[in-house]
């Protein structure tokens, strides 16, 4: 698989983080409104503590759901600059040596602004794909327990015990 079909491949992934987001989004309101009500519910302590945790997965997943967006707005760049590169130079598919320039420079930015430290080495495209595909793994597990904890809401209030 080329450079460049991979980059597309994982930028694709990576959006879906955004349906992630509006996803845990809504849960997350839901839990902000139903603890703003909580007065006028008959809610456990229990069903507080679920609802707060809600909360709490919701801002851990928006982190996530941030990181992922930044990743993959920075991919989909560097595989613009790579088919600009690659459009100048008339070369047939991208390789690893033709991107690890722009790898370099988007490191210096990146130190630049203090969103990462500087770099000793300038790491491949390979392993900064999997450690944004970890990204999205962790927003979904987040977004994944959000549902089952709702789930336990609902089926508590549903159910008498």
């Amino acid at each position: 698989m080329s450079l460049q079909m991979k980059l597309g491949v994982h930028i694709s992934l990576l959006r879906r983080g955004a349906e992630l987001e509006k996803l845990s989004l809504t849960i997350t309101a839901l839990a902000v409104v139903l603890l703003m009500c909580h007065g006028f519910l008959i809610l456990a302590q229990w069903q507080l503590i679920l609802l707060l945790a809600l909360v709490l997965l919701g801002l851990v997943a928006k982190m996530y759901a941030l990181r992922v967006s930044l990743d993959a707005d920075l991919f989909a760049q560097l595989a613009r600059l790579l088919q600009s590169q690659n459009a100048t130079t008339d070369q047939g598919a991208a390789t690893d040596q033709a991107i690890e320039p722009l790898l370099r420079e988007l490191d210096s930015e990146l130190a630049a602004l203090s969103l990462i430290k500087a770099p000793q080495q300038t790491r491949a495209l390979l392993p900064r794909c999997q450690g944004a595909l970890r990204l999205l793994q962790r927003q979904l597990l987040c977004v994944l327990l959000q549902l089952l904890l709702l789930l336990g809401l609902l089926l508590s209030q549903a159910l008498p015990l």
